[in-house]
């Protein structure tokens, strides 16, 4: 054999040699072979505050091993999420949540095959709740003040309006919103009652559900024609008064009971409710236990010690003596129950 003979089959030697040891190295694991070049990247593009956002899928155009890495910033977020796929081309997830909505999420891909990467995504955020805070009740025809609070972001040109419903009040009311700062507004409610507050926005940010808010009628427990609690709205008292039972004082003379005739009722002329100090409220004793409905059984308010001041034993007798007669039993004694007393 010629030395130029000797030379090919070195030569080809050390070809099938290198060959046959790539082989090897790929089937121990030391090479990867990246069947594709490249890969989709797709998600989203806008979420809320807090919320877990819809998924991110990452998804190789071939089979691929290897790692795909999501570099995640803003929104409150600054983390770096990792995929690793092993010869495969099925699309992998994950989702985020961001926990401030001053910027938007920026994704970035990148990995370790020298694929070529797709461009990054963003993620915006918009506030996901406008939020109405205030009291829950107060009285007709006295100012309240409401606010509004933007959960995080809030747009330029953001714009709520508010749609009163009850207290004698349904006119739209438009708030501006600017910046992040809250807002407030305030009403003056006509009528009693249950009044709601229901909110829209301009910006497709989930709205606060509605807002109830109780107004009651103006209370004055004053002698004379009494005050402006209308007995046929039937709302009760908002701070009921605990009964006081007075320690009685030595009597030189005995207490004479009133007669109850024709014109008795004459001296029942006011709205009575708990807490209400009065003649009329001996009266309103007397004709309770002479007619069925005790106030007590011995002691202050019971039969010939009926006393001026209505407490809890005076509103258990008339709210027993409404229920039989079917009245709404409140125990409040106004026209209504007045109405249907026979002297």
């Amino acid at each position: 054999m010629n030395k130029n003979n000797i030379k090919k089959w070195h030569i080809l030697a050390i070809v099938l040699g290198g060959f046959f040891l790539f082989l090897i190295l790929i089937v121990n694991g030391s090479i990867k072979v990246y069947a594709t070049d490249s890969y989709s990247f797709t998600g989203p593009s806008q979420g809320s505050v807090n919320t877990a956002s819809t998924d991110f899928t990452i998804t190789p155009d071939n089979l691929y091993t290897g790692d795909i890495s999501i570099n995640v910033s803003g929104g409150g977020l600054s983390t770096t999420i990792t995929k690793t796929f092993l010869n495969s081309s099925a699309p992998q997830t994950f989702t985020i949540i961001p926990t401030i909505a001053t910027s938007s999420v920026v994704l970035t891909p990148s990995n370790n095959g020298g694929l070529i990467n797709p461009g990054e995504l963003y993620y915006g955020m918009q506030a996901n709740l406008y939020t109405i805070t205030g009291p829950s009740s107060g009285t007709v025809n006295v100012p309240v003040t409401f606010t509004i609070v933007p959960n995080g972001f809030s747009y330029e040109g953001s714009t709520v309006v508010i749609t009163p419903s009850g207290g004698g009040l349904s006119d739209p009311i438009n708030i501006d919103m600017i910046n992040y700062d809250s807002q407030t507004f305030t009403i003056t409610p006509t009528a009693t009652g249950r009044l709601t507050l229901s909110m829209t926005n301009n910006q497709d940010a989930t709205n606060s559900a509605d807002f109830h808010y109780t107004v009651k009628p103006v209370h004055s427990s004053g002698g004379g024609g009494g005050g402006s609690y209308i007995d046929n709205t039937f709302t009760l008292p908002s701070a009921p008064v605990q009964e006081i039972i007075p320690i009685p004082e030595p009597v030189l003379t005995p207490t004479i009971a009133p007669v109850l005739n024709d014109y008795t009722s004459d001296f029942l002329f006011r709205v009575l409710i708990e807490g209400t100090v009065g003649d009329d409220v001996r009266y309103l004793q007397t004709y309770l236990n002479t007619h069925g409905y005790p106030v007590a059984l011995t002691g202050p308010g019971s039969t010939g010690n009926e006393i001026t001041r209505f407490g809890k034993l005076t509103k258990n007798a008339v709210i027993k003596f409404q229920k039989d007669n079917g009245l709404p039993a409140f125990g409040i004694v106004g026209k209504m129950t007045r109405g249907i007393m026979k002297w």
